[in-house]
């Protein structure tokens, strides 16, 4: 994706882009040996889902997003939405949809993806919580009780359903106090009680900033998820789309993570 530094958004009428759940309008320039030349008029569609657990991916990655999309590309609006996967595929397939960033699986040959970065779960507790304290251990974490939230799309409920095993396979009934539609307002729930949440770390990191809670590492091992950037084909020579994808590349890859085979 190197190549698609050479693209630079013009400062020009009404452009949105669309990616992690957003649309976008660009025009660009190509640097090329006799010197800029405009490519394309690139028009994204109305919305795109961010499938990281609901309004996660809106905490963790809209703010880098965005504030680089200001200085980069000022003109650009961004709409984000969160479909169910196999609505979002078809959106996608349409073009309604130009790029999706999470956890996928079963799509259809005709889309590609890109690995951003290994996710992992860590558990969310009050920072003045009376029993845990630097870690947790597997008696306290399923003897507690929990908040736990299911957005209809996202990675997070096969997580959930993972921790379920677990409490199963350990011999506990898990202790479920309250359960959310989505991960709002999760942070003030865990401030104010003594319930545990499990949360993807980046997550955790930006709710430990805004909110009197703490990450501890989970007392098991859950597999950790491949988060990435998918996009069908429709869009894979897209100058605008290319470079949008290069720019999402650039501010969330983390070096060292691998895709692994598909089984």
């Amino acid at each position: 994706m190197t190549a698609a530094a050479a693209l630079v958004p013009l400062e020009a009428e009404n452009r949105t882009a669309t990616a992690l759940g957003f649309k976008v309008r660009l025009r660009f320039t190509q640097t090329t040996t006799t010197g800029r030349v405009r490519v394309q008029n690139y028009t994204g569609p109305t919305a795109a889902p961010y499938q990281l657990p609901d309004r996660v991916g809106q905490a963790v990655f809209l703010p880098t997003l965005v504030a680089r999309l200001r200085e980069a590309a000022p003109s650009i609006g961004i709409v984000t939405a969160g479909p169910p996967l196999d609505v979002a595929q078809q959106m996608m397939k349409l073009g309604q949809i130009d790029l999706a960033v999470g956890l996928f699986s079963g799509l259809h040959v005709d889309f590609h993806q890109q690995l951003l970065f290994l996710e992992t779960y860590v558990a969310l507790v009050r920072k003045n919580h009376p029993t845990v304290g630097k870690c947790i251990s597997e008696k306290q974490f399923f003897a507690a009780e929990h908040v736990i939230y299911t957005p209809t799309s996202g990675s997070h409920v096969s997580v959930e359903a993972r921790i379920n095993e677990l409490c199963k396979e350990h011999g506990y009934e898990r202790r479920v106090a309250l359960q959310l539609g989505h991960s709002s307002g999760l942070a003030n729930i865990v401030s104010t009680t003594d319930l545990v949440a499990c949360v993807p770390r980046t997550f955790s990191r930006v709710l430990a900033t805004r909110q009197d809670v703490r990450a501890v590492e989970l007392p098991f091992s859950i597999e950790a998820l491949e988060i990435a950037q998918f996009w069908h084909e429709r869009y894979q020579r897209d100058e605008g789309h290319h470079w949008l994808r290069a720019l999402i590349y650039q501010l969330f890859h983390k070096p060292g993570s691998r895709l692994t085979p598909a089984r």
